[in-house]
C-alpha cells in the first residue's frame, strides 16, 4: 500500500523598503537611489512555510563613491531568516535550555522553518561575550565561543 505524501505549499508575503534617498552608513550623506533589489527571507509559519519577498533600494554615495543597500529592519545583513526566527531560536536555547539539535527540529516541526544546527551555532558565536547563550555554552565546558 503506497503512502501519500502531502507537500506543504509556501506562503509568499511581500514587503518593500524602497526609498528615494538614504543616508550613507559611512559619511551619513543623503544618497540617491540607483536601483532596486529583491531578497527572500524565511519567516515563522504555523500551517505552511512563510517566505517574505523583500524589495529594497540600492543607493550610491557621491562622497564615498560606493554603493550600499537600504537597511532592512526585519533581517540582519546577509541573513536568510527574519529577526523573529533568530529571536525564537535564541529564546529556545536560553529560556528553555534546549540543545541546538532539538531547537533545529522544533523550528521545523512547530514553525515550518529549516534552520540548520550550524546556522544556530553561528548565531551563538555572533553574540560574543555578552551573549547569554555563549555564557551557558562556556559554563558547560565547551571552551571559547
Amino acid at each position: 500500500m503506497a503512502r501519500e505524501i502531502k507537500l506543504k505549499t509556501k506562503t509568499i508575503k511581500k514587503k518593500k523598503y524602497v526609498y528615494d534617498y538614504c543616508k550613507c552608513p559611512k559619511c551619513y550623506t543623503e544618497s540617491p537611489r540607483r536601483s532596486k533589489g529583491k531578497r527572500e527571507l524565511n519567516d515563522l509559519g504555523l500551517e505552511v512555510p512563510v517566505v517574505i519577498e523583500v524589495t529594497y533600494s540600492k543607493h550610491y554615495c557621491p562622497i564615498c563613491e560606493e554603493y550600499f543597500n537600504a537597511p532592512i529592519p526585519i533581517a540582519d545583513p546577509g541573513s536568510h531568516f527574519t529577526v523573529r526566527v533568530k529571536e525564537k531560536v535564541m529564546g529556545s536555547i536560553v529560556q528553555d535550555g534546549m540543545p541546538i539539535e532539538r531547537v533545529s527540529e522544533r523550528m521545523f516541526r512547530d514553525f515550518n522553518v529549516c534552520v540548520s544546527p550550524a546556522t544556530i551555532w553561528s548565531w551563538i558565536q555572533q553574540g560574543g561575550e555578552k551573549n547569554p547563550v555563549a555564557e551557558r555554552v562556556r559554563a558547560m565546558g565547551f571552551g571559547a565561543v
